[in-house]
């Protein structure tokens, strides 16, 4: 469940992940490894506090708009 097919297929994944519509394997991965990278930027004390760090940049649609802002800096 955490393969994608091609990269239109990775995309849409990323993209529904951030908008809180996925909310399976995909998901979970993705908040773990964003609450790993809080925890040794030593923004979160522990993983727990990171996934939920992460969470709420899902929920607050924070995730989402640097995604954007990076697309757009990167000029994809």
């Amino acid at each position: 469940e955490l393969q994608v097919r091609d990269l239109p297929h990775a995309a849409s994944l990323v993209g529904d992940i951030l908008s809180g519509q996925e909310n399976g394997p995909s998901s979970d991965m993705t908040l773990l490894n964003a609450a790993a990278a809080l925890v040794a930027a030593d923004l979160a004390s522990s993983f727990d506090e990171g996934i939920s760090m992460a969470r709420d940049a899902v929920a607050s649609g924070k995730a989402a708009k640097t995604l954007e802002n990076l697309v757009a800096a990167s000029n994809l």
